[in-house]
């Protein structure tokens, strides 16, 4: 597959080199068993199918996902042209940081290209 189909961790952004592998790529990497648990017993889960948008760019919403399961495809808008995929994501990634932090639109579109469980 082309560049983008390996998983892409919390730190890759579009137009930059992938982060370097190790413990940085992993959200909360220091966080328990049990405090992962105590996580996810706040979080609602979400089931997605094959071509189901995530999240939309250009929507204003401050929820930020971790992928448990499936594998989702990150397209970046090109107008006219439609969209180009920028990358792959898979279980252990999260999506929607940046509009968690900075409160502003959805920079990409988002969605499933497998079955899809999101927390």
């Amino acid at each position: 597959m082309p560049w983008g189909e390996s998983p892409v961790s919390f730190f890759d952004y579009p137009n930059e080199p992938p982060a370097p592998s190790g413990n940085v790529d992993l959200l909360l990497a220091d966080a328990s068993d049990e405090e992962w648990a105590t996580l996810l017993e706040h979080t609602r889960y979400r089931r997605f199918g094959p071509g189901d948008a995530i999240v939309t760019a250009g929507e204003r919403d401050q929820s930020l996902y971790l992928v448990l399961e499936g594998q989702l495809e990150v397209l970046a808008d090109r107008g006219r042209r439609g969209h180009r995929r920028i990358a792959f994501v898979g279980a252990g990634s999260v999506i929607g940081e940046l509009s968690f932090f900075d409160g502003e639109g959805r920079s990409a579109l988002v969605r499933a290209v497998t079955a899809a469980v999101l927390a």
